[in-house]
């Protein structure tokens, strides 16, 4: 009897001390700041031209929607401080000032793009909201980019640099440039979308999103895998698209794949400087590449380059500025495969800005090498 009555009092204790730490969990604390969400702005702007635009977002409160005291939009200007505001309104949510459904949560208005007006550049959007008792939400910040020109335009596609042929060898690496250009500026371009189509229909077969861009030049390197072996002349389209989902017209280069165990040069290890200053004492830099061939050194027809001056035409009349692997021009060892040039800028008068150097090789069957795009900048 005296066992149970211990036993008894022991497991009352153990209840006890366990009911004591369950009390003494510590509650974690419930926030009750509110919370913003799928935030809607416009995705870019235009200067010249004004619109009417929806801005809204979901607002929610801990306390409920009716402890929601102000939803408020900040719009600043592009490269000045934030307290730089281009425009400042407050959102609703009673279905009034192209509010929709009112108390759904959803905070809007309507407004216009007037402040944009004589000012481009990337604009900063911030929501925040606040309640009754002065508790602050998140802020969400937007970057909306305005361009100095009327409504977007559609981007257009330019030069396109292709192999004229394809090895149905899949090992050899080719390599495309796509130039795309965009009234907005190269900021605008989203995009460029490469398809492979087979060769008896319009079926793709294969297809690539590409978003680098370098000064509006995409490159983009592939085999012919796509082939699976079967020669014939394949469709390759091109398209691109801007920051508004304006998209070029689909842009089509038909080329053939076949059975060459020829294959073409490649170029890497660029070495060309990134500036040039005309006021310095030193008038030349020296530009080196190296170049190798499936075939060898001595199935290489040429190496060269192009210029794009600042203004957007080609320097040295469009003409291609060869680089030398024997020994003149700068070149140190001919033969090695680093083919070379020297650059000498004497005119004081040159433009000042961004060159595009385009690098190339061709063999001696005119398969050309991947492209290598530089940008030298002369100040």
């Amino acid at each position: 009897m005296k066992k149970n009555v211990l036993v008894g009092l022991y497991l009352s204790t153990v209840i006890t001390l366990i009911l004591g730490c369950a009390e003494e969990k510590p509650v974690q604390p419930v926030s009750k700041n509110p919370m913003l969400s799928e935030a809607n702005v416009p995705k870019v702007l235009w200067t010249e031209t004004i619109e009417d635009f929806l801005i809204s977002v979901s607002v929610f409160d801990p306390q409920g929607l009716d402890d929601v005291n102000t939803v408020t939009l900040n719009v600043y200007r592009p490269h000045f401080t934030t307290t730089e505001i281009a425009f400042q309104t407050v959102l609703n949510d009673s279905a009034v000032s192209g509010d929709l459904i009112a108390f759904d949560g959803i905070y809007s208005r309507q407004i216009n793009s007037s402040f944009t007006k004589d000012h481009p550049g990337d604009y900063q959007f911030v929501l925040l909201t606040t309640d009754n008792e002065g508790h602050d939400s998140n802020t969400i910040t937007i970057e909306v980019p305005a361009f100095a020109c009327t409504k977007n335009e559609k981007p257009e596609i330019g030069e396109i640099v292709l192999p004229e042929t394809l090895s149905v060898d899949p090992s050899v690496i080719y390599s495309f440039s796509v130039e795309v250009f965009d009234n907005q500026g190269i900021s605008d371009i989203q995009a460029l979308i490469f398809r492979i189509h087979s060769s008896e229909n319009p079926t793709v077969i294969e297809v690539d999103t590409l978003y680098e861009h370098r000064n509006g030049f995409f490159t983009h390197t592939f085999t012919s895998a796509f082939a699976d072996s079967v020669m014939g002349v394949y469709p390759l389209s091109f398209q691109a698209f801007d920051r508004s989902s304006a998209s070029t017209e689909l842009i089509r280069r038909d080329v053939p794949v076949v059975f060459d165990t020829n294959g073409p040069p490649y170029i890497f290890n660029l070495s060309a400087p990134d500036t040039f200053d005309l006021s310095s004492e030193t008038k030349s830099f020296l530009i080196t590449l190296e170049v190798i061939d499936p075939q060898g050194l001595s199935d290489i027809d040429s190496v060269y380059f192009t210029s794009r001056k600042p203004d957007g035409t080609l320097a040295n009349q469009g003409l291609p500025i060869l680089l030398v692997d024997d020994g003149t021009y700068g070149d140190e060892n001919p033969g090695d495969g680093i083919f070379s040039f020297e650059a000498r800028l004497l005119d004081p008068t040159a433009q000042r800005g961004d060159y595009t150097y385009t690098f190339i090789a061709v063999d001696r069957k005119g398969l050309k090498s991947n492209i290598i795009i530089h940008i030298l900048t002369i100040i």
